[in-house]
C-alpha cells in the first residue's frame, strides 16, 4: 500500500506539503494527548489533596489510584522500622510529591490578616518596654502563672519591637533535620529576604546545604544552660559568632528574674550578645495556641517551631520550610548519620504537610539543585 497522499499526475513538488500536513496533524494530536494527560493529573492531584485535607493524616487507609512508581516507593516505606501512623504520613508525602504545588495567595492573605488581628507579631512577638512596663506581670501559659516585671529585666528590653510595620517578600524557615544533608539548598536559602533558624544549628552542616544567611535565631535558654557551663562558655561564644548580625530570640522561662539568678543569661552576657537578644513574649504564644486550635490544628502542632512558622506567615508573602523532617531516613530510604538526626515530631510535621496542601507554605524535602 502506498503512503503517498497525492495522485500520480500531481506535481512532485507537492510531496513535502503533504508531509508537513501529516506532521502537523500528528503534532496536534500529540499536543491534545499531553493536555488531556495534564488535566487528568490535575484532577487526580485535586482528589488526593481533598482526601488528605478531609481525613486525619495519621490514617492512610483510603482508596486512591497510585502509580506504579508510587506503589514501589510505598512498599519500600512499609519496611521501615517506624510506627504505623508515621508510615501513613510518609505515604502521604510520597503521593503529594509528584503533584505540582501552587501557592494559594488568597488563603495566605486571609491567615495573615487573622494572625495580625489575633496575635499581632509586629507588636507582641517580643517583650519591650512598651508592652512590658515596670511593675506589670508576665503571664505564662493557661495556668496563668505570673512573674512580676522587675528593673533588672526591663533594663534588657528594647523600647519597641523591631518588627513594627515590617513585611518581607520571601522567608525561609530552616530546621535542623538531616534531610538537609546533600540537599544543596544553601544558595536558595540565602536568597530569601528573611531567614529564621532554631537553636544553634549543628556545626557540621555545610553552608552549601544550609546556607549562611541568618536574620533570626530562636534559642531555648534551658538548652543553653545544660550544654554550656563552666569551661564551655568559650565554646558558646564560638557557636554564636556566625550569628553576630542576627537577632537572637530567647524563649523566656517562668523562673527568669535577673541575670544573676539565670545562668544562661550570664553565659550570653559573657558572650557579648545580650545587646542583640530579645525575649519571646509568652502572651504571643498563648494567642497563637488559641488561634490555631480554633482553626482545627491539634495541640501537638503548637511547638516553638510552629510559632516561628506562624511568625513568617504573618510577616512574609511567601514561606518555604527547609530541614523539617520527623524520620531517621530520607525519602530515598538512606539513613541519616546519627549526629544529624535532629527531628521534629511526626504529629508536628503532619501540621506542616496540611499547610502545604492548603497552599500556605512550601515544604522543601529533596534536593534544591
Amino acid at each position: 500500500m502506498s503512503l503517498n497522499c497525492l495522485p500520480r499526475k500531481w506535481p512532485l513538488a507537492l510531496g513535502p506539503v503533504c508531509l508537513l500536513l501529516f506532521l502537523g496533524v500528528a503534532f496536534l494530536l500529540l499536543h491534545r494527548a499531553r493536555e488531556w494527560a495534564e488535566i487528568q493529573e490535575q484532577k487526580e492531584c485535586q482528589e488526593l489533596i481533598w482526601l488528605l485535607e478531609s481525613k486525619n493524616l495519621f490514617f492512610g487507609n483510603f482508596q486512591y489510584r497510585k502509580t506504579s512508581r508510587n506503589q514501589k516507593r510505598i512498599r519500600a516505606v512499609k519496611k521501615w522500622d517506624i510506627w504505623t501512623e508515621d508510615k501513613n504520613i510518609l505515604e502521604h508525602v510520597l503521593l503529594t510529591e509528584e503533584c505540582q504545588w501552587d501557592p494559594d495567595a488568597a488563603v495566605v492573605a486571609q491567615y495573615r490578616a487573622e494572625l495580625g488581628h489575633c496575635c499581632n507579631a509586629s507588636s507582641l512577638l517580643i517583650l519591650t518596654k512598651e508592652n512590658t512596663p515596670l511593675g506589670s506581670n508576665i503571664v505564662f501559659g493557661k495556668d496563668g502563672r505570673k512573674v512580676p516585671v522587675r528593673p533588672e529585666l526591663v533594663d534588657l528590653l528594647p523600647e519597641r519591637s523591631t518588627f513594627s510595620e515590617v513585611q518581607y517578600e520571601h522567608c525561609a524557615v530552616v530546621g535542623n533535620g538531616g534531610i538537609l544533608q546533600r540537599s544543596r539548598c544553601g544558595k536558595e536559602i540565602d536568597q530569601a529576604d528573611f531567614v529564621i533558624r532554631f537553636s544553634l544549628p549543628p556545626a557540621r552542616n555545610s553552608s552549601e546545604d544550609v546556607g549562611s544567611k541568618t536574620s533570626l535565631v530562636a534559642l531555648n535558654l534551658s538548652s543553653l544552660d545544660s550544654k554550656y557551663q563552666g569551661s564551655q562558655r568559650k565554646r558558646l561564644a564560638d557557636a554564636l559568632h556566625p550569628y553576630r548580625d542576627a537577632l537572637l530570640l530567647l524563649l523566656l522561662l517562668p523562673t527568669l528574674q535577673s541575670r544573676v539568678r539565670n545562668p544562661p543569661l550570664h553565659l550570653l552576657e559573657d558572650s557579648d550578645v545580650l545587646q542583640q537578644a530579645s525575649f519571646l513574649n509568652p502572651q504571643y504564644l498563648d494567642a497563637l495556641g488559641s488561634y490555631w486550635t480554633s482553626e482545627g490544628f491539634q495541640p501537638e502542632c503548637l511547638s516553638p517551631n510552629f510559632a516561628f512558622v506562624s511568625l513568617a506567615l504573618e510577616l512574609c508573602q511567601r514561606i518555604t520550610l527547609y530541614g523539617f523532617w520527623p524520620f531517621t531516613h530520607g525519602l530515598s530510604g538512606r539513613p541519616f548519620p546519627r549526629h544529624s538526626q535532629v527531628r521534629i515530631r511526626p504529629s508536628e510535621f503532619s501540621c506542616y504537610l496540611k499547610m502545604y496542601l492548603q497552599g500556605i507554605l512550601r515544604l522543601r524535602l529533596g534536593k534544591c539543585q
